[in-house]
């Protein structure tokens, strides 16, 4: 990746942003990151993983400033599926359009327990019922990946879904996060090669495969986990990722800016961030 396509996602920096908004913006600049992921800060109100604190009640559009004033970008806002319900869309909608940001990312969408391959085609339906309201408002909707995609119900029919809903959606793009991968035991550079031009970004956060597949894996710094990075990266690049955000989720909150410079350090020492423009 080159260094202009490299950002964070905000809610790995909760705490920094609730404790003092300008202060860490200023240092996610410092430390060379190009552009800040942004979360619906509302729609963290009262997170049992912690929220934004009185970040959450400024306009968009101070937040927006913000961002610029600290010489960031705003490429992408990530929402939850709650979000998008018919009482909240609007708000949603124009939270994001405050921010001056051409993009929203759904984090997650909801599934059957059961999750059988009829469950998750109809699931995938209603996701791209969400992703046609979001283009009509103007905005590009991407789909971020979530883990239990990798589950082995019948075969892994998660992915199956997944893949038939990006080759029957020509217009839609993926956000790729390998945790999934990770916690059901396989490859991550196998997803991170996609179509081209269907893969918007990918999350850098590393982790270290459980022997048996668990709910949640906390992240690693970069290269202190089980993802081949050099591998993982190329594969990105030649799907024509656009963005990679770091996402320091650690298990120690206080030691989010530790693993962001860790995984800075990992990056820069191996040659795996290039300077100049993108192609």
């Amino acid at each position: 990746m080159r260094a202009n396509q490299l950002g964070v996602q905000a809610h790995c920096l909760r705490s920094e942003i609730a404790a003092d908004f300008g202060r860490i913006l200023a240092t996610v600049a410092e430390l060379g990151i190009r552009a800040l992921e942004m979360v619906s800060f509302p729609g963290c109100r009262g997170n049992a993983w912690g929220d934004f604190g009185a970040a959450a009640d400024l306009p968009p559009q101070a937040i927006a400033r913000r961002i610029r004033a600290a010489g960031l970008q705003c490429p992408s806002v990530m929402v939850g599926e709650k979000e998008l319900n018919a009482a909240q869309f609007g708000a949603t909608i124009d939270w994001v359009r405050g921010l001056d940001c051409p993009r929203l990312v759904l984090t997650s969408f909801a599934i059957a327990h059961a999750r059988t391959r009829e469950h998750w085609h109809q699931a995938f339906a209603r996701v791209d019922e969400l992703a046609q309201r979001v283009n009509e408002a103007g905005l590009e909707f991407i789909l971020h990946t979530q883990p239990d995609l990798w589950a082995a119900e019948e075969n892994r029919c998660g992915l199956d879904a997944l893949g038939r809903w990006r080759d029957l959606q020509p217009g839609r793009r993926l956000e790729f996060d390998p945790t999934g991968a990770l916690i059901h035991g396989l490859d991550p550079v196998a997803f991170a090669r996609q179509p081209p031009g269907r893969l918007y970004a990918v999350h850098l956060r590393d982790g270290l495969t459980p022997p048996a597949p668990v709910f949640y894996l906390a992240a690693e710094a970069l290269g202190a986990g089980s993802v081949n990075w050099p591998r993982f990266l190329q594969a990105a690049e030649s799907s024509g990722a656009e963005w990679y955000f770091l996402e320091m989720e650690v298990t120690d909150r206080s030691q989010v800016l530790t693993a962001l410079r860790s995984s800075l350090g990992y990056l820069h020492d191996r040659g795996l961030i290039q300077a100049g423009p993108a192609s």
